[in-house]
């Protein structure tokens, strides 16, 4: 899931962490991670246009874009097609740069 402070910092996976490790063996697999921080957010978005299309993108489970994005209240196939994204796609398949072209395609279009 999109987060803010994913657009301002770099996540890198170090190392996976035993069970037997760590004081109660949880049931999840627990990894180590460098957090480091961008030298300028990534992508390059207005946050509020960023907010408004992942909030959308988010606020029915399981939907497609085109279906999903229709809360914007602006064409979505050409918000879509601006971005060069698939409109079969789900919110759960983007990556953050792809939430970026749909910010700045919404900011154009709105």
């Amino acid at each position: 899931f999109f987060s803010s402070r994913r657009r301002h910092t770099r996540y890198i996976s170090v190392t996976a962490v035993q069970t037997c490790a760590l004081p109660i063996s949880p049931k999840v697999t627990s990894t180590v991670v460098r957090i480091t921080p961008r030298a300028a957010p990534s992508p390059p978005a207005e946050p509020k246009a960023m907010e408004a299309v992942v909030r959308a993108a988010f606020g029915q489970r399981r939907k497609m874009l085109r279906s999903a994005l229709k809360a914007l209240g602006v064409d979505t196939a050409a918000l879509i097609a601006a971005a060069g994204i698939e409109p079969t796609a789900r919110a759960e398949e983007l990556s953050i740069e792809e939430f970026g072209k749909l910010a700045r395609a919404y900011a154009a279009l709105g």
